[in-house]
């Protein structure tokens, strides 16, 4: 079962490793898509959604840990520009959290931040990271 959707001529190739990854595993679907400077040149979806329903453009599915490349790009990215220092303790950049672990130990998995009686009361965007 091949994929359906669109890939720019540039990107053919990767038509056919989504293809590969699809037709070798025994179940599922999957959808990947692709955005250089604003514009779709990847938009992939195949496989079966559950046994007997292929997978659609429109298939919902459940995500899981698709934040952390994201977010290792974003965090070296401000640790490269001086504005993260990984060496920090985690309170200069987080005042209301009680635990002093160092920042990195964070991200090397370290460290665990948990408070569940103090729960976040407001949102943070990336641009209050930068901050």
């Amino acid at each position: 079962m091949g994929s359906h959707g669109y890939t720019a001529s540039s990107f053919e190739h990767v038509r056919d490793t989504f293809d590969t990854i699809l037709t070798g595993q025994p179940a599922g679907g999957a959808a990947f898509s692709v955005f250089v400077e604003g514009e779709c040149v990847i938009d992939l979806h195949g496989g079966e959604s559950r046994p007997g329903d292929p997978w659609a453009a429109d298939t919902l599915s459940l995500m899981f840990s698709n934040t952390k490349g994201l977010v290792s790009i974003l965090v070296a990215t401000l640790v490269e520009s001086g504005a993260l220092d990984p060496d920090a303790p985690l309170v200069e950049y987080w005042p209301m959290n009680v635990f002093v672990p160092l920042y990195g130990s964070i991200f090397e998995m370290r460290q665990a931040v948990y408070e569940p009686e103090n729960s976040v009361r407001s949102a943070v965007t990336l641009r209050d990271v930068g901050r």
